[in-house]
């Protein structure tokens, strides 16, 4: 198995963070559109699950990170100007990619919360409804037939 770097690790975490950023993007176009077409789920439950795999791949290179810093409080004398100008490239990379993936998170969410209290107002409106419509029916009491009285004074 190969060992792989300090600059590898951060390559794959710039990797992992522009999938996310993709399935973040992919997400918000898909529920910024027209909200009279029916949501494909399926591909929402994908993103979403691609989302994770993403998170969970960063975490993963945080702790073999933070376990090569450990392991060697000077790494950063022992490295060549040559690979400390890779790895401040792929580091500002990196830093543009995160901000914009959580920009987009930000805006995703914000979008989905509006969605959301829209569409518990709908269901209470729905229920409101309902129950006024039902103030107008037969209440289970038989309704009896009137009756005319002749009375003569």
């Amino acid at each position: 198995m190969k060992t792989l770097t300090l600059p590898d690790l951060l390559h794959y975490k710039l990797d992992a963070f522009t999938d996310f950023l993709s399935a973040t993007t992919a997400l918000r176009e898909l529920s910024g559109s027209d909200p009279d077409s029916e949501l494909d789920l399926k591909r929402v439950e994908n993103l979403i699950n691609k989302r994770q795999v993403c998170i969970d791949v960063i975490d993963r290179i945080d702790k073999r990170i933070n376990s090569l810093r450990a392991g060697r409080p000077d790494i950063a004398a022992t490295l060549s100007s040559e690979q400390r100008e890779r790895i401040t490239a792929i580091a500002k990379k990196l830093d543009d990619t995160a901000s914009e993936a959580a920009r987009a998170n930000r805006d995703f969410e914000k979008t989905l919360r509006s969605q959301h209290e829209d569409l518990k107002n709908l269901l209470l409106k729905m229920r409101h409804t309902q129950h006024g419509i039902q103030g107008y029916a037969r209440k289970g009491v038989k309704m009896q037939t009137p009756r005319f009285m002749d009375v003569r004074l």
